[in-house]
C-alpha cells in the first residue's frame, strides 16, 4: 500500500511540470505563432498553394515528395528552392532569427499538407501523413498538437513541435503550421 501511494505521488509530481509546459506551449501558439501565420505573405502563400495543389491525387503528391527527398543530397534543388525562395519563407526565416533561439524552424502547410512556406529545408515536402497535419487540420480549427520532445538530427538539438490549424480572416481553415521550439525555453 505504501509503495502505491508513493508511486502515485511521484507520478503526480512529474505530471505538474508537463501540464505547465503544455499550457505555455498553447499560450505561445495563441500569443505569437498565430500572428505569424496571419501575415499577408504567409496567408497568400497558403492560398496560392491550395489552388496550385487542388487537383493533385495521392500518386502525384507522393511523386512530388519523392522528388523533394531526392534533391536533399543533390546540388541542384529546383523543387526545394521554389518553396525556400518564396517571400513567405523569407518572412518565416526572419521570425526564427529574431526569436533568440526559441523558434528553430517553421513550416506552413497547405490544406493538403504540402509545404507552402518554410524557414529551413525540410526532410520531406509532404507533411500530410504526419501528426503535425493529421492531428490539426483534419481535426478542426481549434486543434493544437504538441509532440513529444525529440532529438532533431538536422538541428543537433532537442525540439518540441507545436502544430495548429491556420485560418484566414474569416476563420476558415486554409492550412496548418508547425513551429519547432527549444523545449528548454518553456
Amino acid at each position: 500500500m505504501r509503495l502505491t501511494a508513493y508511486t502515485n505521488l511521484l507520478l503526480l509530481m512529474l505530471a505538474v511540470p508537463a501540464a505547465a509546459g503544455q499550457d505555455q506551449l498553447h499560450a505561445f501558439v495563441d500569443d505569437k505563432a498565430r500572428a505569424v501565420m496571419a501575415t499577408p505573405l504567409v496567408q497568400s502563400a497558403l492560398r496560392v498553394s491550395n489552388v496550385q495543389n487542388s487537383t493533385l491525387d495521392d500518386a502525384a503528391i507522393l511523386d512530388l515528395d519523392g522528388k523533394w527527398r531526392s534533391q536533399l543530397a543533390s546540388k541542384r534543388t529546383p523543387d526545394i528552392d521554389s518553396v525556400l525562395e518564396k517571400p513567405a519563407s523569407e518572412e518565416l526565416r526572419k521570425v526564427v532569427a529574431q526569436s533568440g533561439g526559441t523558434v528553430l524552424e517553421i513550416i506552413a502547410m497547405d490544406n493538403r499538407g504540402l509545404n507552402a512556406a518554410i524557414s529551413n529545408i525540410t526532410s520531406d515536402f509532404w507533411q500530410g501523413d504526419e501528426d503535425k497535419f493529421q492531428q490539426t487540420y483534419l481535426k478542426g480549427v481549434d486543434a493544437v498538437h504538441v509532440s513529444a520532445v525529440e532529438f532533431d538530427d538536422s538541428r543537433q538539438a532537442y525540439v518540441v513541435q507545436v502544430s495548429f490549424v491556420v485560418t484566414d480572416a474569416a476563420g476558415e481553415p486554409i492550412g496548418a503550421a508547425t513551429f519547432s521550439l527549444d523545449p528548454e525555453a518553456f
